[in-house]
């Protein structure tokens, strides 16, 4: 009977054990998202004209849509955006339609 109830305790510590590096693995890769999402941002902000102006949405990773501000003072509407590299970054309409939608497809795979 002791046998059995120690089996158990420790059965239930891996348990737990395993369910902790699955969350510590979940925070890190939610960092890494985090993070890769604040350097597209970034970049966008140095690019685009009003950078207090640009409004994000459906962002995954480095792909995303943006809306910001023309220089006449309108709204462009959300287009869609691909962070290729760290200094070159492709925005629907303002980019070869094929290019875009190549670098769309390779790049932003939603989950």
């Amino acid at each position: 009977m002791k046998k059995k109830i120690l089996l158990s305790l420790i059965l239930g510590l891996v348990g737990c054990n395993n369910k902790s590096d699955t969350n510590s693995q979940t925070a890190s890769s939610e960092t890494v998202e985090e993070k890769r999402q604040r350097t597209s941002r970034e970049f966008l902000k140095k690019y685009l004209p009003y950078p207090d102006s640009l409004k994000f949405r459906n962002q995954i990773g480095l792909c995303g849509e943006v809306n910001y501000m023309k220089k006449l003072g309108t709204y462009t509407g959300f287009k869609r955006f691909v962070m290729v590299d760290q200094n070159i970054i492709f925005i629907e309409t303002y980019t070869d339609p094929d290019e875009f939608e190549f670098a769309w497809k390779s790049s932003c795979k939603r989950k």
